[in-house]
């Protein structure tokens, strides 16, 4: 009963380590873009990736436009900016 327990935790572990190692590089990058004067992020995003889609729009980021035919098997892409603030 027991070792199903820890069985069933080990999953959770990577997921883990895969959040606060976003969350690093997502600190980073917005710190890195501020140093150099810029007022927002840009990314690109394929259209049927829905969880990154959900995963960047839950950070802040928001559609601001589309890339058609943008990758090698050409699918769309979906442009995503999120507005960059100074802490005063």
């Amino acid at each position: 009963m027991r070792r199903a327990k820890l069985r069933q935790a080990q999953p959770a572990l990577p997921a883990l380590y895969r959040r606060r190692h976003e969350v690093r590089y997502g600190i980073a990058r917005k710190q890195a873009a501020l140093e150099r004067d810029c007022d927002r992020l840009r990314l690109e995003i394929r259209h049927d990736n829905l969880a990154s889609l959900c995963l960047f729009q839950h950070r802040g980021y928001r559609i601001f436009d589309q890339y058609a035919d943008y990758y090698e098997d050409g699918m769309a892409a979906h442009r995503l900016e999120k507005p960059l603030t100074r802490k005063r």
